[in-house]
């Protein structure tokens, strides 16, 4: 059901005056309203999201300090914004005790280590927790301020101790989540 609500005189709040409204909306169409944009939106607001599932083949090993790309893709930003990568490790395994996952973040070349303002510290999620272990991951790296334009992010990996690392373990493939934030 619908309804009409016809008037002849809507006065203002103190009732000094009339408000004129004949035909305000007369050939207004959804095409005629403008498109919000980016401009709209306030600091924090997410500006996009992409959703990507790991390359990686399944099973892949690695040892030692030499980082590797596990994950590469482009993000095209607008300027000031910064990029919140989420990542979900979804199994892996480790054949030491002491052996331990460390993750890098590389933002059109220039590489953020861990334990710096952007990244977190994952040097120690997997000491002690046994050989054979199967672990699950969850984390997320932040980049500094972007230009506008298209970047190129990886994310790289690297074993700390002794032993192997199994990334993608019984083909459970990782998972993330890029969020562009308007600053």
């Amino acid at each position: 059901m619908t309804s009409k609500l016809k008037t002849d005189v809507i006065e203002t709040v103190s009732g000094s005056g009339t408000i004129a409204l004949a035909n305000q909306f007369s050939g207004m169409t959804h095409e005629s309203v403008p498109a919000l944009t980016s401009a709209h939106m306030s600091s924090g607001s997410v500006v996009q999201n992409i959703a990507m599932l790991g390359t990686l083949s399944n099973d892949t090993v690695m040892s030692g300090s030499t980082k590797i790309e596990i994950h590469t893709f482009d993000i095209t930003t607008l300027a000031n914004s910064k990029v919140i990568l989420w990542m979900k490790f979804a199994q892996y395994l480790f054949s030491s005790s002491d052996g331990n996952l460390q993750l890098a973040l590389s933002v059109d070349g220039v590489t953020y280590q861990v334990n710096t303002a952007l990244v977190t510290d994952t040097n120690h999620i997997s000491y002690g927790t046994g050989s054979s272990v199967r672990l699950d991951y969850n984390d997320f790296f932040i980049t500094e301020t972007l230009s506008a334009g298209t970047h190129t992010i990886k994310l790289l990996c690297s074993t700390h101790g002794t032993g192997t690392l199994t990334l993608h373990y019984q083909g459970r493939k990782n998972r993330y989540l890029a969020q562009e934030i308007k600053q």
